[in-house]
């Protein structure tokens, strides 16, 4: 978990950091991410700009814990905190919670909701595809089973499952 958080961290200072000394404009082929972000425009050419930041809020805590926020010049939002939990003794949990804003060329505003922690990496967000919903043939019979566990699964409930190699 804490991997993730170190990831999580340096990609957010790799992406807040102001670029200096770069031209301007200039026209790419193949963008890359080292110097530039690129920017596409409406007739589908891509140039890099550097993009700098408006404001940028960092803390660092000795336990662990921090706290970012930053926004750039192309109307990026970033906000995210970081804590570090006991469970047990000599067992801690990391957690991140974060939000990220931006807007797309045609205005739309996207906006992802985030928690990183021993459960794993939930985001949240209107743009993020989604499963479909159980076909309801198959929700009454989830329903049901429920509702009337057999007797053969609950007179072997107790016993050890063995898999068959």
């Amino acid at each position: 978990m804490s991997k993730i958080i170190l990831f999580a961290l340096s990609v957010t200072i790799a992406q807040s950091a102001k670029l200096t000394n770069a031209p301007e404009y200039r026209q790419v082929q193949n963008p890359t991410h080292q110097d530039h972000v690129p920017v596409h425009h409406q007739d589908h050419t891509m140039i890099n700009k550097p993009v700098g930041i408006l404001n940028q809020e960092s803390e660092i805590n000795p336990d662990g814990s921090f706290h970012n926020v930053w926004e750039s010049e192309n109307g990026i939002k970033v906000q995210e905190e970081g804590t570090v939990r006991e469970l047990a003794k000599n067992v801690v949990a990391h957690t991140v919670t974060g939000r990220i804003a931006y807007t797309d060329n045609e205005d739309n505003v996207f906006t992802l909701t985030y928690v990183a922690d021993e459960n794993g990496f939930r985001p949240e967000g209107s743009h993020l595809p989604t499963p479909p919903p159980i076909p309801l043939a198959i929700a009454r019979a989830l329903e049901y089973i429920a509702a009337h566990p057999s007797e053969t699964n609950s007179a072997h409930k107790d016993e050890p499952v063995v898999e068959a190699n």
